[in-house]
């Protein structure tokens, strides 16, 4: 599983943003309707293994889901 390569839906804190862009890069993220205090984005496509290493060093994480 390490190796496929996926695109992923990320939920994070909305003052994460600077962090986001330093580990994904520039993404479009989508407003959560009720949720201000979050944001979501959809990753570009990568390995799972590369994802869970910058997730990790994602502070304000909230949830992930891996798309198929």
């Amino acid at each position: 599983h390490a190796e496929q390569v996926k695109q992923f839906f990320v939920r994070v804190k909305a003052d994460s943003t600077a962090e986001v862009a330093a580990l994904f890069g520039a993404v479009d993220y989508i407003e959560l309707e009720g949720q201000a205090e979050e944001k979501a984005f959809v990753t570009k496509a990568m390995s799972e293994k590369d994802f869970a290493d910058r997730f990790a060093k994602l502070p304000g994480a909230i949830s992930r889901i891996r798309m198929l």
